[in-house]
């Protein structure tokens, strides 16, 4: 067994050279590393009343998704796609988060009427929501929403939210107060993944909420970019400042913060997402052929970047090489997409023992979008097995070309 590098545990690794190569490429859920992650992360915000949704578009597989269900986890979803998927796991709605944009009047209403959170992105989104709270009858129970507000920083601001101006939030207000509905949740959610940027803008979130909401006694959801354990050669490559960071920081900065702003009893939302996900997944493919040039040996594989995130991607994902037979074949190599596009080069310029035919290529730390962006490109989606420690199982089969023709409606 020859690693480029070495991620998985010595178990895992058995199990997957044992595997047969018939079944072609495969997504691993490593629920080790899933309960790891969780641990981690519960520990860093123990100090504070906190709840975790999770967020779904980072990876909605069932087998990870239903594990952080089992550990108490919501579900942070952000399209009428994804609530349908929180219900068709046997998750109850009265669990979900609803962010985002992109809601239908039916997928609100869903929401509301299980005892589900709705936050509203924008006025217009606000009035749609509050609207249908008015036609619908509520027994026994307020119906839970709240509002994402947006701070103001010029071009660097968040699309998304309601601009945190006092025009805006008094009409947001009077909005509430004209259809007589509480504010659940004062929403917020930054994309830049740092410790500093964190503390200033959980900072700013506190201040708006104190000079003006006064007396706010609903949740406060701080969103995610919080930062995973994953491989040192794949942190480096994406931001070492940011990766580099443990997620106790995080808490501590947090339980700091909402003592100095007297919100240490207030009820907190976190969604993690790449946190959770991007360590606990990993790709498995098989090498098909080889193909040498002057310099170098081309590796084709049943593999591709696009179930590792997308063509587009530049970077170079660590991987780990799994074989069963010693190659006196050192020299350089390629690992290679099973695409037709020139670009789905997987790993460029490797050193060393050159992978033969059926050996296994394993990439790990591919759980943050990378199964949700799979399209059906020249093949469809690949099969599912959850490792829980001591046995690898499958979870799904491949999809195939009837699947996707069993959709037609002509």
């Amino acid at each position: 067994m020859t690693h480029r590098a070495n991620f998985l545990s010595s178990g895992l690794s058995a199990e997957i050279l044992g595997l047969p190569n018939t079944d072609g490429p495969y997504y691993v859920v490593d629920l080790e590393r899933a309960e790891l992650g969780l641990d981690l992360f519960n520990k860093a915000f123990s100090s504070l009343n906190v709840r975790i949704a999770y967020s779904y578009k980072t990876n909605y597989i069932k087998d990870f998704v239903l594990y952080l269900y089992d550990q108490g986890c919501f579900s942070e979803v952000v399209s009428p796609f994804e609530i349908g998927l929180v219900k068709s796991y046997g998750i109850p709605v009265k669990q979900i988060v609803y962010n985002g944009p992109l809601k239908t009047t039916e997928s609100i209403s869903s929401v509301l009427r299980s005892g589900g959170l709705v936050n509203a992105d924008s006025l217009d989104d606000l009035e749609l929501i509050l609207s249908l709270v008015d036609r619908q009858s509520f027994i026994n129970k307020t119906p839970r929403v709240g509002i994402r507000l947006c701070i103001d920083e010029g071009l660097n601001s968040s699309r998304f939210g309601i601009l945190a101006s006092p025009t805006n939030i008094r009409s947001a207000k009077s909005m509430f107060d004209f259809y007589n509905i509480p504010i659940a949740c004062i929403h917020f959610h930054y994309p830049a993944r740092s410790i500093n940027g964190f503390v200033s803008k959980v900072r700013s979130a506190f201040t708006i909420i104190k000079s003006m909401f006064p007396g706010f006694t609903g949740d406060i959801n701080l969103g995610g970019g919080f930062p995973s354990k994953i491989s040192e050669g794949l942190r480096l490559q994406i931001d070492p400042n940011y990766l580099l960071r443990d997620i106790s920081e995080y808490g501590h900065a947090l339980t700091s913060l909402a003592k100095e702003f007297d919100l240490s009893s207030t009820s907190f939302i976190l969604e993690p997402g790449t946190a959770l996900a991007a360590n606990s997944v990993h790709l498995v493919g098989h090498v098909l052929s080889l193909n040498d040039r002057q310099d170098y040996t081309i590796v084709n594989t049943d593999l591709s970047k696009t179930l590792t995130g997308g063509l587009m991607s530049e970077v170079d994902l660590p991987f780990a090489h799994l074989t069963n037979s010693v190659s006196e074949n050192q020299s350089r190599y390629i690992l290679s997409g099973f695409t037709c596009v020139e670009r789905d080069i997987i790993s460029p310029i490797c050193h060393g023992s050159v992978p033969t035919k059926m050996d296994k290529i394993v990439f790990p730390d591919v759980g943050s979008y990378s199964f949700v962006f799979k399209p059906s490109f020249i093949t469809g989606a690949i099969s599912v097995y959850v490792w829980d420690g001591k046995t690898l199982r499958k979870s799904s089969r491949p999809q195939t070309a009837a699947d996707i023709n069993a959709l037609s409606v002509i």
